[in-house]
């Protein structure tokens, strides 16, 4: 009987080493690839959602009714695709949210470079009602809007809970500029589940959009289509506080 016991496990034991293993098919490249790219949109999508935009004081050149956050400071360029054609902007935000804006444009059909001092100061409103703001372009006459004068209005347009899937937020604003602003202007701007922001506006008679993608903290790559032109560039917002 023990011969017996004996016999059986070492045949037992010989099968299982006799046993080939299952075959593992390798991954192709074009498999590969495609992980490869899944995992990176993984990972950008990731980042990016988690990454903090900065308040808009602009559509894409149009106002909104909301200023920079108080104490803190945005610097952003646009790239033409057009050799010589660039948009500068520096602005800075007071305690009040009083917002001053340093804005410079060059073309090689123009003479010189155009530089603007903006001003937009944000009105008193009550909680939950559209933000609110007045304000005036060009004060020194040296750029494109001299002397025109806007009031503006932005509202947070609530989200369901299935809209939130795709959207983080969207913002309506409209409003109304004197002399060469044009008259009425509006634009809508949202920022997706996943980090970019998106832009559209009406403004001086003409559709501008914008595209922005968070890249660190605070700094975001943008691209725009200005009056059928196209632009590039980055803007970086940090708080003073």
């Amino acid at each position: 009987m023990f011969y017996a016991i004996t016999r059986t496990t070492i045949s037992s034991r010989r099968s299982l080493q006799l046993k080939a293993p299952s075959p593992i098919t390798p991954a192709t490249p074009r498999i590969l690839r495609y992980r490869r790219c899944g995992a990176g949109i993984a990972l950008i999508a990731s980042i990016c959602g988690t990454l903090k935009t900065a308040s808009a004081d602009r559509i894409v050149l149009a106002p909104t009714g909301s200023t920079l956050t108080e104490l803190s400071y945005k610097s952003e360029f646009a790239l033409g695709s057009t050799p010589g054609t660039d948009y500068v902007w520096q602005s800075y935000s007071s305690a009040d949210g009083i917002e001053l804006e340093i804005n410079r444009f060059e073309s090689p059909s123009a003479r010189k470079k155009q530089w603007s001092m903006n001003i937009e100061y944000p009105l008193p409103t009550m909680l939950n009602l559209p933000a609110l703001s007045v304000g005036v372009r060009d004060l020194t006459g040296t750029g494109m809007d001299h002397g025109a004068l806007y009031l503006a209005t932005s509202k947070k347009v609530a989200l369901s809970s299935q809209q939130r899937v795709l959207f983080k937020r969207v913002n309506l604003s409209v409003g109304v500029g004197t002399g060469p602003m044009g008259g009425p202007f509006a634009g809508i701007e949202t920022r997706l589940a996943l980090g970019p922001t998106l832009s559209a506006e009406i403004y001086e008679r003409r559709p501008n959009i914008g595209v922005g993608l968070p890249l660190l903290r605070d700094l975001q790559l943008n691209g725009f289509s200005l009056n059928g032109h196209l632009f590039y560039g980055m803007s970086y917002h940090w708080s003073l506080r």
